[in-house]
């Protein structure tokens, strides 16, 4: 795990020095702590590397990597989990090793079979390669976007870096905000991560996508696609191969040079990491987890029993309300962005905690998005197909379920937001909060546009699931490789093995969303392994936190120095008039838009950081 930046300039007008790149890696020292460097393999071409060593721990391993032949350069960020497996393949190929590591196995790799060696690897990455013989760059991120890779064409000077302030440390001018993003950001009721930044010049490559640089252009392809056809498997063999697939995936995921431990919430998903740990590893383990004591949803007690249960050394983590200010300007900064979600901050609070205890973290993402675990989601679509299927009984017995568990209000207004054309309108109506910002805001989209290549699913349970997967998901991933590099810290997840997410998407929805359960095959798949009140369904909590209490105990400092500051008043974005109301109508209690208001305030702190 690490940080990565490079220069290519494509009319070699002015060479590339050193210092170009060093301020590149200078604004990145947390992603890699342990070593630094710079590859100049040709006058118009510079790659950077910050370290942060979990396999191979010898300088012999320190990037950017060089082939024994000089053709090859790499700067390369990730985990190929598999590449002890790849390494004996190539090693039959008659490739020779110098290193232990990863890093030098992705490089043969890909002397070996060029572009094609990525549809081999097992694991995240964004990463660079700089071929002298062709004089060109080729860049490839990983097939969910676990990785950040961040470019922009300047003046011909192609840049590219883990960070987008490492792209602004050479070229100042980038740091132009996109106003569609913005609106975006703001209007949504999800945000997901396209290919547009909220800076205007810069670019993020895509999940799942290479990129190809040479002096005649840049063109970028997708490399892999979610599978679209059903096994026709039994809901026993669909449990058994789900969870030989995801023992597979923890024990991989296991490798390492130094410590390992698990972020650990209450929920199923963690919980299973947790239980498949202690299977495939007697030895100690530390877990980590988000507390927050006397809030109905703290789930520090249930983990802590488990981890207990399970013979590993828990640890509670809680925040203080006083140091939500201070934190909250260390996240924007770290994720170059504004942000819709307050779990970022519980989050940072655990990565800081898991620093100098583990360098490796275990987590338990991509699950809900695989498995259909936010039954309000899914749960409409679900109920429709069996009412298609004609099974009228099966779709009674399934609501009358979900009724039992979340009551009428709550299963009759999930349903109808799934089934019902533009009920997303209806949610920002009741919002109230469309009058709050500037004229183009109010104008811009409403939600990212949606793959116009995307192949077609039948089954509508895996659509909707897919849409799920390529959305919302990409922005918890951009949250959570934010907070945990700030603390040098790498997080594993077994769940985006791709190898479990085909076998997922090829089963049918049915053996996910059931009889108003969500998860259905998962729980089968972990019947023996994980306890029962952890398997059994409750009201899902996601990750938590007390914001609107938050900000009304701390509304001097997080809402009116912010958003009724001089700087916010004189930028543009909101009638400050409906602002008012809007934030008054929620300190009074009278209405919760803690979301919203969140929202407002990490974009004036981005604006303050980034563009000021």
């Amino acid at each position: 795990m690490c940080g990565i930046a490079a220069i290519y300039r494509k009319g070699r007008s002015r060479p590339v020095t050193g210092r170009n790149v060093e301020r590149m890696i200078a604004t990145m020292p947390h992603r890699g702590p342990d070593a630094r460097g710079v590859c100049l393999p040709e006058p118009h071409v510079g790659l950077g590397h910050l370290r942060l060593a979990v396999l191979d721990l010898v300088p012999e391993s320190n990037q950017p990597f060089e082939s024994t032949d000089g053709r090859y350069c790499l700067t390369y960020n990730g985990e190929i989990y598999n590449y002890i497996e790849l390494r004996s393949e190539l090693a039959k190929l008659g490739h020779r090793f110098r290193t232990a590591s990863d890093t030098e196995v992705l490089l043969a790799a890909y002397a070996e079979w060029g572009h094609e060696a990525v549809q081999k690897f097992n694991g995240m990455w964004a990463f660079a390669i700089y071929d002298r013989d062709t004089d060109s760059l080729f860049c490839s991120r990983d097939r969910f976007g676990a990785k950040p890779l961040y470019f922009a064409e300047h003046g011909g000077t192609f840049l590219l870096a883990s960070e987008i302030k490492a792209l602004l440390a050479v070229e100042p001018t980038l740091a132009e905000p996109d106003f569609t993003s913005l609106s975006r950001f703001f209007r949504a009721s999800v945000h997901s991560e396209p290919s547009a930044t909220f800076f205007d010049s810069v670019r993020r490559l895509q999940p799942a996508h290479n990129l190809l640089v040479t002096a005649t252009g840049t063109r970028t392809w997708r490399y892999w696609d979610y599978p679209t056809d059903t096994l026709p498997l039994s809901r026993e063999d669909a449990a058994d191969a789900v969870r030989e697939l995801l023992t597979d995936a923890v024990a991989l995921r296991l490798r390492s040079d130094v410590p390992v431990g698990t972020s650990l919430s209450g929920g199923l998903d963690s919980a299973t990491i947790a239980c498949l740990v202690r299977t495939v590893s007697p030895g100690r383990h530390l877990t980590f987890t988000a507390s927050f004591p006397g809030e109905r949803f703290d789930e520090a007690p249930r983990a802590g029993a488990l981890a207990t249960s399970l013979g590993m050394e828990g640890h509670p983590v809680s925040i203080e309300p006083n140091e939500i200010v201070d934190l909250l300007g260390k996240v924007v900064h770290h994720m170059d962005a504004p942000t819709q979600c307050p779990a970022v901050i519980p989050l940072w609070n655990i990565m800081a905690t898991m620093h100098g205890k583990v360098v490796v973290a275990l987590d338990g993402q991509g699950s809900d998005e695989l498995f259909g675990g936010y039954i309000d989601r899914v749960f409409g679509t679900a109920l429709m197909n069996t009412v298609r299927r004609g099974d009228l009984s099966q779709a009674a017995r399934d609501m009358r379920q979900h009724v039992q568990t979340w009551g009428w209000w709550t299963a009759v207004s999930w349903s109808a937001r799934d089934l019902v054309p533009g009920s997303h309108r209806w949610y920002r109506r009741l919002r109230k909060d469309e009058a709050v910002y500037a004229r183009e805001l109010r104008s811009g989209p409403d939600d990212v546009p949606s793959r116009s290549d995307a192949p077609p699913v039948r089954d509508s349970v895996n659509r909707m699931l897919r849409s799920h997967h390529e959305g919302g998901l990409r922005t918890l991933l951009q949250y959570g490789d934010a907070m945990s590099m700030a603390h040098s810290i790498e997080v594993r997840m077994p769940y985006l093995d791709f190898r479990l997410v085909e076998l997922g998407f090829r089963l049918p929805g049915s053996l996910k969303v059931n009889e108003a359960q969500g998860k259905v095959v998962l729980r089968d798949a972990v019947r023996d392994i994980v306890p029962s009140d952890i398997r059994e369904v409750r009201r899902k909590l996601g990750f938590a936190t007390p914001l609107a209490s938050w900000l009304r105990a701390y509304r001097q400092e997080l809402v009116e120095d912010i958003l009724f500051g001089k700087a916010c008043r004189s930028r543009g974005l909101f009638d400050h008039k409906a602002l008012r109301r809007a934030v008054d109508r929620h300190l009074s209690g009278k209405v919760d838009l803690s979301s919203q208001i969140f929202r407002w305030i990490t974009a004036e702190l981005w604006f303050q950081d980034f563009i000021d």
